[in-house]
């Protein structure tokens, strides 16, 4: 009987030491092999919920919380996601507007945006072909608060949940592929702006300093402007810039300018300035780091493809009530602006559909889901339409 039991306890050891020695080969075969190629996971889609199908018929029923408002709320932000592997998902069907364009002949052309679908994907970085809406969407694992691409380069802003006690953001640059390129280590502020050159060289990146934003009027702002190709900050700080009016340099210690829209040639760009208590528009040069203030009253400007253009919100006071902000076209040539049909207040920077629509995204009331809304640009009666449910920071691509 005592030698049975020595017979067993020697197998049992026997077979701890052949697993022990399983688990140090499979380590040091990994290892010796490298890190593992990034690959692409399948994530299960979330149930879209319901969405605002018409709008509302004031200005300000939205403008008490806006979408940057909902982005620093932590108990609705899903939890991050593996930043070194965007993968895709099983598609995610929903219902959308059927009036884009779809892609010329050899031309690829989808949408790219922040999934605000209620449930575990709410927050990734999604795409949807632009000539099949209706059908299915990707969903990723990158996650993201604000994104935006341009000529196959993209960058996702996200928050960083360890960055207390003070709010922090880190920044993704990733290829048209959706692979990380580089990511530009912590800083210290809340994710607003980023919008990328024509080109795919340059970045400009907004946050809101020490957790301000512009909801109060002591807000603070930080803009830089990276090199996504080599990963370099060129630009520190955007306000440090030669700013002209009527020719005379303007310089006020309360400086803040954001919501940066790149021209063609990706070395001119405008943005909005605000200084006294006023917003201005401003036209700049990366280059000679100069900028002349054009007129008052334009915020986040988005500039048409055409170049002569600029989509922007205009700040309505409504007295006793809150702010809100109308979406109105600038023509650059006379420096006139129209509204929209759009009368429900728009607190977003705009994209552009093509040279006749805009873009912009509006949250449903009482839920943390966001929509993305198209309008036509030319200040025309026809009324805005539902473009994409459950989406936010949407950008078109054509390539």
């Amino acid at each position: 009987m005592r030698l049975s039991r020595l017979r067993l306890g020697g197998f049992i050891g026997l077979c701890a030491l052949a697993v022990t020695v399983a688990t140090v080969y499979v380590v040091y075969t990994a290892r010796r092999a490298g890190p593992a190629a990034t690959t692409i996971p399948i994530l299960a889609p979330a149930k879209s919920p319901p969405v605002q199908r018409a709008p509302a018929s004031t200005a300000g029923s939205n403008a008490k919380r806006t979408p940057d408002d909902r982005e620093h709320e932590p108990r609705r932000e899903a939890a991050a996601r593996p930043e070194t592997a965007p993968r895709v998902t099983k598609p995610e069907t929903s219902k959308a507007s059927s009036e884009a364009r779809p892609a010329a002949r050899g031309e690829t052309a989808y949408l790219v945006f922040r999934s605000t679908a209620l449930g575990s994907t709410y927050g990734s970085l999604a795409l949807a072909p632009l000539d099949a809406l209706g059908g299915a969407s990707t969903i990723t694992t990158l996650h993201c608060v604000r994104v935006h691409m341009a000529a196959g380069a993209g960058v996702c802003l996200n928050t960083d949940p360890g960055g207390l006690p003070f709010p922090t953001y880190r920044a993704i640059v990733f290829d048209a592929e959706l692979r990380p390129r580089h990511t530009f280590p912590r800083s210290g502020g809340v994710p607003s702006r980023v919008r990328v050159s024509p080109d795919g060289h340059l970045a400009a990146i907004t946050v809101f300093v020490n957790g301000h934003s512009y909801a109060a009027a002591s807000f603070s702002t930080l803009t830089t402007v990276v090199d996504l190709e080599s990963g370099d900050m060129l630009i520190d700080n955007i306000e440090k810039f030669t700013i002209l009016r009527d020719g005379k340099p303007l310089r006020e210690i309360d400086f803040n300018i954001w919501g940066v829209t790149f021209a063609r040639d990706s070395r001119r760009f405008y943005a909005t300035l605000r200084t006294g208590g006023r917003t201005y528009l401003i036209e700049g040069d990366v280059k000679t780091r100069e900028a002349r203030v054009l007129r008052e009253n334009v915020e986040c400007p988005s500039l048409s493809p055409d170049n002569t253009r600029l989509a922007f919100k205009k700040r309505e006071d409504g007295g006793f009530g809150p702010v809100t902000w109308r979406l109105s076209v600038l023509e650059l040539k006379t420096l006139e602006d129209w509204p929209l049909s759009e009368k429900r207040s728009v607190d977003d920077q705009v994209e552009w559909l093509d040279d006749r629509r805009v873009l912009y995204s509006l949250p449903e009331e009482g839920t943390a889901v966001t929509n993305t809304w198209v309008v036509p640009a030319d200040g025309g009666g026809e009324p805005p339409r539902l473009f994409m449910p459950n989406a936010y920071s949407t950008v078109l691509l054509r390539k």
